[in-house]
Order: structure tokens, then C-alpha cells, then sequence
């Protein structure tokens, strides 16, 4: 993997290099330039280019050269650097570039306030970068998530050209095409009120006849699903949301016994290392095949010893809370919310941390 790191601290540059180890060829972007390189970035107040454009000429140069980087890992705050170069302008040169970017803050985004913000704000950043988890940057699997984000990332390109069409299929269309679930696009079409906002114009391109179109459609797609149909659940569902679904527990969820039962049920397409997720659809037909009314009787049936559960269930569908990452039951739910995905039906918030942190985020 070919990875270009923007990063305003020399430390924690070398710190990371070494992390990463050698699989993954890391090449530093330090405001002066790649890997040390002279960049002379002009104001844009005097007549030249916006800085992000002269990034992008700076970029490929270093690519034509070199070949192609397979993403880039941006910090977020780089107010050490110079030239007027900051992590949005990074991104900007990289969306027009079609890089795929990874965002990390050695700050992080643990606390429900920080999250709420940041799901909150998935609508300015989420076509852009893709957030790295706090547990996998402060932790020892970094370069195995990086590897699996390149990963995911090439067999998106290669789906893409493997469809023979000169034109895009929407992106709920490719999805269902990539994980071969017969009429899952139509659930997915839940999602498609942020195509624009993830793709512009590029579906209504093509895609064989230009190279550069579709490094950037397939980046775009990524970032779709990860920012967008995976982080909100709906058809596709995380540990919590399935939890929820099942009206069980997190830890029933990942507990082995269960995990072999469920197992035909997990989603294999991009990105599915994040997970697990399991797909909505291949419960159902399971669901449709036990003796048992529900799964939390099946697994009982089988002699597997639930947890209990903190969540009451009222006789209303339970939902999964995108802030605290846990199933709830609809009294104690609040939502939907207009930047929730419309097709995101598990997703709500526990009315507890609404009341204590939307209306101070304004949310």
C-alpha cells in the first residue's frame, strides 16, 4: 500500500512510520512539500491558484512520477503548518484528485457530545474523508485497518469496471450488485437524498473512457457506503442495530455461539472488516425458517445463556442509538432526524443524552 501522510508534527510522523511497518510505504506531506520537497504555495488573494488546486498539481506530479497513492492519512488539526495549507484544503485537493482520505484527531471522539456533533455534521465531511476510530489509532491494528481500507477501496474500482457499462448505475443499484442481495437497491434507495452531496455530476458520466472519473466515483462510493449506509443502519446492520433488531444484547451479539448461527447473515461487501454487520434481509429468511417466534427463544433453544438485556421492550420495535451505540425501545427513543438517512429506520437517539446534549449542539 502506497499511503501519503499529512501530518504537522514530525513525532508523531516518525512515530506512525514506524507503526505501520512495511507493508505500507508511507511517503510524508509536511507543508513544505512531499517527503521534504519544496512547495511553493502563492496567496490566492494575489492572482494564483487556490491553495487546493496548487496541492492537486503538487499531488500528481508526485504521482506521475511515482505512481499512484492508495489513500491518504490527514490529522485533523494542522495549525503547524505553512503556506496556508489546512486539513480541509487537504481534502479538497484530494476529492478532486479522487484519493481516498483517512481523518484521524489525536484528540479523538469519545464522548457522546463529540459524537453527536460529528454524526451531526456527516453531511459537510462524510464525502470527504473517513473517520479513523479512536481504538485503532491509539491501538496496535492501524496499519490492518489502512490495509483493509485500501483493500475495499480496489475491489469497489475493479466492481465498478466489471459492470461493462459506459454509464454509472446508481449507487444503490452497484451495492446490491456487489453484495448480490436480489432487491436490496430498493431499500437503499433510502439513502439516495445525498447523492448529489457524495457524487455532483460524476453518475451521470462515463466510466471506461476516463480514468480519472473513476478513481473518483469509486472513492465517492466508498465514502457513501461507509459514511453513509453503514454508519447509519437500515438494510445493513452493526453489532448494535442487529442487537436491537434481534431485541437481544451487544454482547449476545458477539458472543461466539451466536456468531456461528448468524453467520450466514453477515455482509461481505465493502468494508465488511469494520464490522461485523449483517444483513436485514438474511435474518428475515432465517427468522422465516425457526420453529421459534423470535431469535432470543431460538438461541435459548439451543442452550445459549443470553445477557440481560437494559433495554425494555414495550411491544413496539426496538432501535439502536447512533450516539451511544446501544439498542433502546422506542419510549426511551427520540428521533428521526433530518440528517439520518431516511432509509436508516433503526437509528434514533436515547432521549436521555438528546435532552442532555442535542439542543446544546443544536441537533
Amino acid at each position: 500500500m502506497r499511503l501519503l501522510h499529512v501530518e504537522d508534527q514530525e513525532s508523531y510522523r516518525d512515530e506512525l512510520k514506524e507503526k505501520l511497518g512495511p507493508r505500507i510505504k508511507v511517503t510524508s506531506y509536511t507543508g513544505i512539500g512531499v517527503d521534504g520537497k519544496p512547495l511553493d504555495l502563492k496567496p490566492h488573494e494575489t492572482g494564483n491558484k487556490p491553495v487546493e488546486f496548487q496541492i492537486v498539481e503538487q499531488i500528481k506530479g508526485y504521482e506521475k512520477k511515482h505512481g499512484e497513492f492508495d489513500a491518504v492519512l490527514l490529522d485533523t488539526d494542522l495549525s503547524g503548518m505553512k503556506n496556508g495549507i489546512s486539513q480541509s484544503s487537504i481534502r479538497s485537493a484530494c476529492s478532486i484528485i479522487g484519493i481516498p482520505v483517512c481523518r484521524y484527531s489525536k484528540k479523538g471522539f469519545v464522548t457522546p457530545q463529540e459524537r453527536m456533533r460529528y454524526l451531526a455534521t456527516i453531511s459537510r465531511e462524510g464525502s470527504q474523508s473517513i473517520l479513523v476510530p479512536d481504538d485503532v489509532l491509539f491501538g496496535d491494528g492501524l496499519a490492518k485497518w489502512l490495509l483493509h481500507i485500501e483493500d475495499s477501496f480496489a475491489k469497489i474500482r475493479k466492481a465498478i469496471e466489471g459492470t461493462g457499462s459506459e454509464k454509472f448505475v446508481s449507487p444503490a443499484e452497484l451495492l446490491e450488485k456487489i453484495i448480490r442481495v436480489p432487491g436490496i437497491s430498493i431499500d437503499l434507495s433510502g439513502y439516495s437524498g445525498a447523492n448529489f452531496f457524495f457524487f455532483g455530476d460524476l453518475i451521470e458520466k462515463t466510466t471506461q473512457k476516463n480514468p480519472t472519473v473513476l478513481r473518483n466515483y469509486s472513492t465517492q462510493f466508498g465514502y457513501w457506503v461507509c459514511n453513509y449506509v453503514l454508519l447509519f443502519p437500515g438494510p445493513i446492520l452493526n453489532v448494535g442495530a442487529t442487537a436491537a433488531y434481534l431485541e437481544v444484547t451487544k454482547k449476545d451479539i458477539t458472543n461466539p455461539e451466536i456468531e456461528v448461527l448468524l453467520e450466514k447473515a453477515k455482509y461481505k461487501g465493502p468494508f465488511a472488516a469494520l464490522g461485523p454487520y449483517y444483513l436485514k434481509y438474511h435474518l428475515d429468511n432465517m427468522m422465516s425458517k425457526l420453529k421459534e417466534d423470535s431469535y432470543a427463544n431460538h438461541f435459548k433453544s439451543k442452550g445459549i445463556k443470553l445477557a440481560k438485556r437494559q433495554y425494555k421492550l414495550d411491544g413496539s420495535p426496538s432501535y439502536y442509538c447512533v450516539v451511544n451505540d446501544e439498542p433502546i425501545s422506542t419510549k426511551d427513543s427520540k428521533g428521526p432526524f433530518d440528517w439520518i438517512p431516511r432509509g436508516a429506520h433503526m437509528c434514533r437517539i436515547k432521549k436521555e443524552t438528546y435532552d442532555k446534549f442535542g439542543p446544546w449542539l443544536n441537533v
